[in-house]
């Protein structure tokens, strides 16, 4: 497990990664990178460094929508899989409300058997 201090300090990083201005496919790219980091950490049992890559997909998702920049393909179908990765790590470390909002963040979006299971 990543102790308190790194996990801050990921977070800090995060900050900065996600508030600068990229490019469509630089931002594509890193966003598929969080999630690929936030699975190896999942896999690995490091929950707070997963919570932190699949918090990083969001924004940067987030960040995108709001330029208006929803040209690239399959971006609208990868949204609501952030949403459910967040929220099985929220389960993992206990926090169960954050849990919940996630899962229905993502069934608003897409609603998918796997997340229906996870919200109930």
């Amino acid at each position: 497990m990543l102790p308190l201090a790194q996990a801050k300090e990921l977070a800090f990083k995060e900050k900065e990664l996600v508030s600068k201005d990229y490019s469509n496919y630089t931002r594509e790219k890193l966003m598929t990178r969080s999630t690929y980091q936030g699975n190896n950490a999942f896999t690995a049992g490091d929950y707070l460094v997963a919570l932190v890559h699949y918090s990083r997909a969001i924004k940067l998702y987030s960040r995108f929508v709001s330029k208006k920049q929803t040209s690239i393909a399959n971006l609208h179908c990868r949204e609501p899989i952030f949403f459910s990765n967040r929220a099985l790590v929220y389960l993992k470390l206990q926090r169960y409300y954050e849990s919940i909002t996630d899962c229905t963040a993502s069934i608003d979006r897409k609603p998918s058997i796997k997340v229906s299971t996870l919200a109930m």
